[in-house]
């Protein structure tokens, strides 16, 4: 067990929590009332655009196949930048790294461009997941679908579908590539971290060659993402709640995000009660 501070007389805790509610409380209530009120105000907006809404909606029905292009090439777009960038910010730590006069200077800014490097390889992949599922969404009626007077947009649909698998294929490859080199160098530079990309346990391994200043800069970010993701939830279901009650999008969308939320929430609690028991 850690060592704890002796705790102090329970009823003189007890004033001092209920001291520092009655602080906070006005200032509680006061916004939440604003936030109903903006709620109202944005539940309202949304319905006297429900003409909008609904054509908006009608229209990426109907126009479906360009949509699904246009997700192609916005796919081949992220894979080029993400994988460019994440390439030229590498490429300086390496520079760097390689300069050994300079190297311990550098130390820091060699991790931050790594971890840099790293983040916009993660985006790129995901946002290439992304407009993989919107290029292939709807492939059923896609495929045999046609926009009156332009039906070689349907050839070109199907050409972009097969891009499209190509493309996360090869995105898949390319990032998985880049990251390894960027763990290379990371262990390269910290000879104690372990693990390697090719092993499904990677991350484990890789969180357990942490020192302890590593351990609570991982902790101190895992809390902050909590709250982060926490919010994005909230106004994520909010927005879906609103446009749900004018559009028929499904409940598929709320399932999604309240998976996501209880997820993050169960996971960080669980993992934070087995560290507690570890200490």
């Amino acid at each position: 067990m850690t060592e704890r501070t002796k705790p102090m007389n329970e009823k003189k805790r007890l004033d001092e929590i209920k001291k520092e509610d009655s602080k906070n409380k006005p200032i509680f209530f006061i916004i939440l009332v604003l936030l109903m009120f903006l709620g109202g105000v944005g539940g309202y907006f949304v319905s006297s655009q429900e003409v909008l809404i609904l054509s908006l909606l009608e229209l990426f029905g109907t126009y479906s196949q360009i949509g699904s292009i246009a997700s192609t090439l916005c796919m081949l777009l992220t894979c080029i930048i993400s994988i460019s960038a994440g390439w030229i910010i590498y490429g300086s730590a390496k520079k760097m790294w390689k300069d050994e006069a300079s190297r311990d200077d550098n130390w820091e800014k060699i991790e931050k461009k790594l971890s840099i490097a790293s983040i916009i390889n993660s985006v790129g992949l995901i946002l290439g997941f992304f407009f993989y599922g919107c290029s292939v969404y709807g492939f059923r009626d896609n495929a045999t679908s046609t926009i009156p007077g332009a039906e070689f947009v349907s050839v070109i649909f199907r050409m972009s579908f097969f891009c499209a698998m190509l493309l996360i294929i090869l995105n898949s490859f390319l990032s998985f590539h880049q990251l390894r080199k960027i763990v290379e160098l990371e262990k390269i530079m910290n000879p104690e971290k372990k693990g390697s990309l090719y092993d499904f346990g990677f991350k484990k391994k890789w969180y357990k060659s942490f020192d302890e200043a590593e351990m609570r800069q991982a902790g101190i970010a895992a809390y902050k993402a909590l709250l982060i993701v926490n919010l994005t939830c909230m106004i994520t279901f909010v927005v879906l709640l609103f446009i749900g009650m004018i559009a028929r999008i499904t409940v598929f969308p709320h399932i999604a995000v309240t998976i996501i939320w209880i997820t993050q929430n169960v996971a960080f609690g669980v993992e934070s009660i087995k560290n507690n028991t570890m200490q």
